[in-house]
């Protein structure tokens, strides 16, 4: 997959192609149905298959409204788009460039000069361009202007609720992991370089490891979960802790996952920790015993759950 980050690169001269458009907030699977149907027409049709998206999200530009946390890093962003088998992404950020070119620009100098995009994929409610004036009636009312065919994707729906980004987030916000991970169509996993934290969970009987991540990408519920450690190819049975720890009153977000039967020092390596299930939420503990009984009862569910 070639990858291009700038609205100015030539795009290598792309020849005719299949494109989708879209945040793609989560490539969750009301977006995968759009960059699959995308790819699957290019094959058919002889086109490159293309993705155009952001590295960011729009909403950080608006001053008035409350910038949504991430669900995927742009690094997973691009895995997952890739491991669709897309042949070209454009992933760029939304900027002042992006926020300003009106919608009818858009489609014509980047759409159609440069992508040379002859068959376009959208979702239902997808808009663009200034104000957000374009929208997928303006892109059906150009198709004979510009030479290009259009699709656009009904809403995904499951258990009757309407796939989106906004959902997700409130089920993970929650502490819904299982309703979240169905419409990801994966599970939900934060990733990052194991850090040297201070040494508690070690003097409990419980040595965990210590994420290097940052609040805005976690959007999890505080509290303890069933999970899986994902090291060198290898998954590993865990249970995580995310939060603030009350007990030891600590100020700053923590994510630590014991892993199951482990023993190795695995400072500076970099995991993904896969929440599968939400046990329950961060408690003040009166006492270190409590504290103690109640991981080992986590520990206990965590086994029954993997069947260990």
């Amino acid at each position: 997959m070639r990858i291009f980050h700038s609205i100015d690169d030539t795009f290598l001269s792309l020849q005719p192609s299949a494109l989708a458009l879209g945040t793609f907030d989560g490539v969750h699977i009301a977006h995968k149905e759009v960059i699959e149907s995308v790819v699957n027409v290019a094959k058919k049709a002889g086109l490159l298959s293309v993705v155009y998206t952001f590295s960011n999200h729009p909403k950080e530009m608006n001053d008035s409204v409350e910038t949504p946390k991430k669900l995927i890093t742009p690094e997973k962003k691009i895995e997952i788009i890739k491991n669709l088998g897309v042949d070209v992404l454009i992933i760029v950020p939304f900027d002042e460039r992006q926020l300003n070119i009106e919608a009818e620009t858009f489609l014509q100098s980047i759409i159609v000069d440069k992508i040379n995009a002859k068959h376009i994929i959208v979702g239902y409610d997808f808009r663009f361009g200034q104000n957000a004036k374009g929208c997928v009636n303006m892109l059906s009312d150009h198709q004979e202007i510009y030479d290009y065919t259009l699709d656009i994707i009904k809403p995904i729906r499951h258990d009757g609720v309407i796939v989106s980004s906004t959902i997700i987030r409130n089920y993970l916000l929650n502490g819904q992991v299982e309703e979240a991970n169905t419409l990801l169509g994966r599970k939900y996993d934060l990733k990052g370089k194991i850090i040297k934290g201070k040494q508690v969970g070690k003097t409990l009987g419980f040595p965990t490891i210590n994420l290097e991540t940052t609040y805005d990408m976690s959007i999890l519920k505080p509290g303890v979960y069933i999970t899986e450690t994902l090291l060198d190819d290898k998954i590993y049975p865990s249970v995580t802790n995310v939060g603030f720890n009350p007990t030891f009153n600590q100020q700053n977000f923590n994510v630590e996952t014991f892993i199951l039967d482990f023993d190795q020092d695995l400072y500076d390596e970099t995991v993904h920790i896969l929440f599968t299930r939400f046990i329950r939420p961060e408690i003040k503990f009166d006492s270190l015993a409590d504290l103690i009984k109640r991981i080992d009862e986590d520990v206990e569910i965590t086994k029954e759950y993997f069947s260990l």
